[in-house]
């Protein structure tokens, strides 16, 4: 008889909307390496928040790249576990019934809707853990612990060095917008374009992701986490910006500045500074020029 087990399935981090098929289609060398990445005896949990289905957790024999739809990921392996229920968007996944009922698993994978094991029973979507665009609603999972414990020993999913998705091709119009603002636009304020929850930066020299962030914060992070406030800019040729603030907020009140200064070298810059994180609560990390707010995050301390 199969074995039934009750337990909760903590859903640790909320996005916004889901949209269908988000990942499915890649251009091949990205599906290669999602693929070469996949390696067998590792964990995988296929969940698709918007379809009338169960959780399937996984065991990894095979991966491989096949073309359909441009090119997708194929994962062949044994599903050791399933969920009784079935969720669509608007249910609730808190308290989950989890049932040992090994059989084939064979499925081309959608990256948005596909989790891997990242930290010990922390599963993040893999897309997100690629660095690849998507919007989900569940972003990180968590077995519930007779299910991990079950399950065992396991390798955890790491990405390749010098992983890099295939970028979308730009329309002109934005590429000459860029170049203008860039050679022309000294005086106009730096361009904040990305901000990123970082727990950990690329320091080594030589490295081909030197000053990159190699992993980005997600769901819960514990008491006395080091997390990074990694940024990249665009900044007007020559331009030298010393109005730069980087605070660290708990529960709406301000803990820590940091003052960044920027500089118009390149095409891309880049800035990172720390700070730990010292209390349960709500944090978050807010960028700004003067006054003026150019970008937030939030994370939640437990």
């Amino acid at each position: 008889m199969k074995k039934l087990l009750m337990a909760g399935l903590t859903v640790l981090l909320l996005a916004r909307v889901v949209y269908a098929d988000q990942l499915q289609c890649n251009p091949k060398e990205t599906a290669e390496k999602v693929a070469a990445m996949l390696k067998p005896g590792l964990l995988l949990i296929d969940y698709c928040y918007l379809c009338d289905d169960s959780m399937r957790l996984v065991r990894i024999e095979q991966a491989s790249a096949v073309a359909d739809c441009q090119y997708e990921v194929k994962v062949v392996g044994t599903q050791l576990a399933s969920t009784r229920e079935s969720f669509q968007q608007g249910k609730g996944v808190e308290h989950t019934s989890w049932e040992f009922d090994s059989r084939p698993f064979s499925k081309q994978i959608d990256l948005a809707y596909a989790y891997v094991e990242v930290a010990p029973n922390r599963f993040h979507w893999l897309g997100g853990v690629l660095g690849l665009k998507a919007s989900v609603n569940v972003a990180t999972l968590k077995l519930p612990a007779q299910v991990s414990e079950k399950v065992g020993q396991r390798d955890l999913f790491k990405v390749e060095q010098g992983f890099r998705p295939m970028p979308e091709q730009p329309a002109a119009s934005w590429v000459r917008a860029v170049w203008e603002y860039y050679y022309q636009g000294q005086g106009g304020g730096p361009v904040l374009v990305e901000l990123v929850p970082c727990l950990e930066v690329d320091e080594k020299a030589g490295s081909p992701t030197r000053y990159e962030c190699l992993q980005p914060a997600a769901g819960t992070l514990g008491v006395g986490a080091k997390v990074s406030a990694w940024t990249s800019w665009l900044v007007p040729e020559n331009d030298q910006i010393d109005s730069i603030m980087v605070q660290y907020l708990h529960n709406g009140v301000v803990r820590t500045t940091r003052d960044l200064k920027l500089s118009g070298k390149g095409w891309r810059y880049r800035t990172y500074t720390s700070a730990v994180l010292n209390k349960a609560g709500r944090w978050g990390i807010v960028v700004l020029n003067g006054t003026q707010e150019l970008g937030r995050v939030g994370l939640e301390v437990r």
